[in-house]
Order: C-alpha cells, then structure tokens, then sequence
C-alpha cells in the first residue's frame, strides 16, 4: 500500500471501512495520507514542511492526528472534506509530556501522554471530549523579522 525509503518514515496505520491513513514525515516535512482501498485514490489531508505530522486514527467522517512542533504537542481533529490544520483538542508543553498515540470515537478522543524521567518511564491514557473543540490558528512568530512560516 505505501512504503518510503531512505530518511523517511511512516506511522502506524488507521483503518476505517475503506478508508485507510497514514502519515509520512521526511527531511522535507510531514503529511497525513488517505488511502481508499480498492482503488487507486491517494490524497494528502494535511502537509507542513517544518512540524512533525503523525499518528492519524479515523472514525466516520473525521480523523485526528498529532502536531507536534519545538515548543508543544497538540491533538487535532478535522473533517475530511474541510481544509486547514483542524481544531486543537489537547495542547501539551514539551516538559509536561509528548503525546504520541490517539484513538477517535464519535464523542471523544483518547491520547497517551508519555513522561519519561530518568527514575521512571510514565505513560497517562487520557480522554478528551470533542464537544466544543478550539479552532487552531497559525500566528507567526513574535518580534517581527524575516522568518519563514
């Protein structure tokens, strides 16, 4: 169905009906992959050259997936048919944790939020409900200057 050579790497798999996803991270950015099966359609959902896009789990129309970038990691959701980034469920700060796999119902999503210390590897499966979700909006970095975004 997929494979990627060399620097790259490809996340677990989440299958829905039909509908399969996967996310791609290379030297030159990450995406999230939609794979009907049966057929030879392929489509990126999402793409970012500079932040890390992976873990995708589907349910029905919606799918979620984590962003992480230097600062934090933030557990979004998005309707298949919709475009941008999606809303931000969960936000977690590097030093309180990284998330890194998710599950999606109708209702909720559930992470694992990993705190390793060096006297104790710590593992939290936390639920968060879809209910009122915030919108995520790229803002650029503060103080001006000449940085890509």
């Amino acid at each position: 169905m997929a494979s990627q050579g060399g620097a790259g790497q490809l996340s677990r798999p989440a299958v829905d009906d039909n509908v399969l996803l996967y996310a791609i991270a290379t030297p030159g950015g990450s995406r999230v992959v939609q794979r009907v099966m049966g057929t030879r359609k392929r489509r990126a959902l999402v793409r970012s050259p500079r932040l890390l896009l992976f873990d995708p789990s589907v349910n029905g129309r919606s799918f979620a997936y984590v962003r992480t970038d230097a600062r934090r990691s933030r557990l979004m959701v998005r309707r298949f048919r919709s475009s941008g980034a999606g809303r931000v469920l969960m936000a977690l700060r590097h030093s309180k944790g990284v998330l890194w796999s998710n599950a999606l119902t109708g209702s909720a999503a559930y992470a694992t939020i990993l705190q390793p210390s060096s006297s104790n590897p710590d593992a939290t499966i936390v639920e968060v409900r879809r209910k009122h979700p915030k919108r995520f909006r790229q803002r650029g970095p503060r103080g001006g200057g000449n940085h890509r975004f």
